[in-house]
Formats: structure tokens, sequence, C-alpha cells
């Protein structure tokens, strides 16, 4: 294998993260370095720190062969926002290129980069990628959600929306369009075939659908102990999210099956979730853990007979839902966005009609009558992990996409 140098550019990156696209890169630069390729990963720390009103890290970054770039764009609230309205200023573009040059990369490869730039600027690179983790190509909210809860349906009335979010104005976008406007060479990584399918009818050009991965956790044993009354809900506590759909729909049915819910995340709707689950007297059955350790998590998902994910908006391909495929779990999902490629019919998993309150209501009841006997399901979802969402499954697809946009370059070089 030719060893070529990597460039990443994301606003955040671990430690200072706050989402699944940075957990992303760091696998994906990770794994890059494990087959013997140079990886450099240009990120902006402030713009973490300034949203978590804090100024330590979420942990001490590991010594590694990842070289790590940062651009510090300033600490203060209003030097965001002014970013966030006016685009990328001219000190921080110019540290990109200044950084670029002494890289010298072969594969320049674009993440989520809101608060940091405006939108992936044309550097001179052989082969130049942009993955859309989200929707922030094409709205500038990045989860096409407007604000009564609906999801949009086509460009219009971006600004006023943004107003209505009470966020920033992102006045850079061509008068309150929301569309990016893409370096021409640049291929757009989709992980999800529906996300790829509304970036097109915006017509965003040269999308490939790319999946996810997530690292394998280990030996994998079907025969592990089960706790076949336990189901886990991972993710933020926000409203989009769907954990008070869930918690709802555990109330309604709770005669109808003998379930303990293990809630794991934080985020605005903790403190409510944890007093309705007091007010409805569920204290016994649901039960609140915060944020806890991979080891903790992992020993949850694995014992658990299944991972709900409620979500009310169109996921893209949440990393929670591969590495409870990668951990045999299988998953109950709403059928929003590209979960429903996840939950596939091979993948050992559910899907329910989210719209339809009582279709979750129902697939619960279903699925603790079938308690018994999810041993099969358990293989389907590890079997679907190896072949869809292993490293090596997306490194050779990576790597293809890489050599072939290279090819069509006579002066891309090897280093």
């Amino acid at each position: 294998m030719e060893t070529l140098k990597y460039f990443m550019i994301s606003t955040h990156f671990p430690p200072n993260h706050l989402g699944g696209d940075a957990v992303f890169v760091e696998y994906l630069s990770r794994e890059l370095g494990k087959r013997g390729q140079e990886v450099h990963v240009l990120h902006d720390p402030d713009v973490f720190h300034i949203l978590r009103h804090k100024r330590d890290h979420n942990g001490k970054p590991p010594d590694d062969t990842i070289v790590r770039h940062t651009i510090y764009s300033g600490t203060s609230t209003l030097g965001l926002v002014r970013r966030l309205c006016l685009g990328t200023p001219a000190k921080v573009l110019a540290r990109l290129q200044s950084t670029f040059r002494d890289v010298g990369p072969d594969v320049v490869h674009w993440h989520n980069t809101k608060g940091f730039f405006g939108a992936p600027a044309d550097l001179p690179a052989a082969v130049t990628l942009y993955t859309a983790h989200d929707y922030y190509s094409v709205c500038p909210r990045s989860n096409l959600l407007r604000p009564n809860g609906s999801i949009c349906g086509e460009p219009k009335m971006c600004l006023l929306c943004n107003l209505r979010w009470k966020k920033p104005p992102q006045l850079w976008r061509f008068g309150g369009r929301r569309v990016l406007r893409f370096p021409k060479r640049l291929q757009v990584l989709s992980p999800s075939n529906y996300v790829a399918s509304r970036l097109r009818e915006e017509r965003v050009a040269n999308i490939h659908t790319l999946r996810n991965f997530v690292p394998d956790p280990g030996p994998w044993n079907a025969m592990e102990q089960q706790d076949n009354e336990a189901i886990i809900y991972l993710g933020m506590m926000e409203r989009h999210k769907g954990p008070e759909t869930l918690l709802n729909s555990f109330y309604r049915t709770r005669k109808d099956h003998g379930f303990v819910l293990n809630m794991v995340g934080d985020g605005p709707l903790e403190d409510r979730l944890a007093k309705q689950i007091r007010t409805l007297k569920l204290n016994r059955r649901v039960r609140m853990h915060g944020f806890l350790s991979r080891s903790d998590l992992n020993t949850l998902r694995r014992t658990a007979i299944a991972q709900i994910v409620p979500s009310e908006w169109p996921e893209n391909a949440p990393l929670t839902a591969l590495e409870a495929l990668s951990l045999g779990t299988p998953i109950l999902s709403s059928d929003y966005g590209g979960l429903p490629e996840i939950a596939a019919p091979d993948s050992g998993c559910t899907v329910f009609k989210g719209e339809d309150q009582y279709s979750l209501d129902r697939s619960l009841v279903d699925l603790w009558n079938r308690r018994d006997d999810l041993s099969e399901a358990r293989k389907l979802a590890r079997k679907a992990f190896e072949e869809k969402y292993s490293p090596e499954v997306h490194l050779k697809s990576y790597l293809e996409i890489v050599k072939g946009d290279r090819r069509q370059d006579p002066s891309s070089r090897i280093t």
C-alpha cells in the first residue's frame, strides 16, 4: 500500500468534542494510521470551550501517531457568533493555508466545520473529500428541523428559521440560502443512502454512499449471558432523539411487559425525564445512568436484549446504533432517515413507524414476547457489523475512492 499524507479538518476532535462526528474522525484517523498512513488533524478547541462554557478538556489527548494541529480562534462567545454570521475570518483562513502548505497532503478530508470554517475551502490537493455527517451542507441548523419540531422538506425561509431557533443567522450563506458551494473537485461521502438522496435533491454533486464504521470491540460470544428483562436507550437527552417518546411508550405498555429500561446519556431533558420517572412511579423499572465509561456502557449493551433508537428526526447513520450491532445487540429503531438502512431485516433488528405513537408500543410488547428466542437476531446483528460496518469494510471502499480520484490527477504524488 502506498503511503499518503491525509489532512483531516474538523471543528471538534477528541477529547474536545460534542458528538459522534468528531469521534468518527478519530476512528478513521487511527485506522489509517494502523495501515501506515500519515494522518494530520486540524481542529479548533476554542469552539468546544465556548459551547461548554469551560476551559478544561474531556480528557488528555492520547499519545499516538496522529499529528494534531490546532487553531485557537478565540475564547469569546461574541467571536464565535461573529464567525457564524459572517463566515471564516481572514486570520483563520490564513492559518489553514499555512498549515496546509506545511503538511503538503495528498488527501484533504473535510468534516463538520460549523463555527470553524463556514464551508470547505478550495485547497490544491490531489484528492479532496467531504463527509456529510449531518445536513449542514444544505441546512444552517444541520438537522432539517423547524422550530415546531417538523422536518423541513424544501429550502425556503432558512434565515427566518434560524432566527426563530434563536441561533446566529449565517449571512454568508448566499443571502440565506442553505446549500454550500463546494470546490469543483470535491467528492462528497454520505454515510447513508437517505442523506445522499436529500443532498442530490439540492443538486449537490459527486456523492458516494460510504457507510460509517466503528472499531471491533473484540471477541464476540453468541452465548454471552443476557438479561432478558433489560433494554437500553443511549443518546443525548434531547427532544429530537426521542427519549420522552420512549418513556411514554414504556409507561403505556408497562403492564404488558416486564422490561427494565436503562437510559444512558445527558442533555437538557435529563432533569425533566428524572422527574417524570418519579411522577409515573417507574423508579424501579427505569434507571437514569447519566454519562458512563466505555467499559460500563458496553457491559449494559452486551447484556441488553435490544437497544432502542426512538429518534424523531431524519438520522444519518448514528455510531451508537453501529456499536450495538458490533456487540451483537439488535436495535429497535424508528423509521426516520437512514435508520431503516441499519435496522434492515437481515440485521436481526426491528423498525417501528415513528409517526404512529402506538407502533413503538406494539414493538415493545412483541419484543418482550420474543425475549427468550433472540439468539438468531443477535447473530444477525453481529454479522451485519462484520459485513457492513467493520473498519476493514469501510477502509477498503474509502481507499478505493482515494485511489480512483488520484488516478484522475496526473500531478498527484506519492510520499
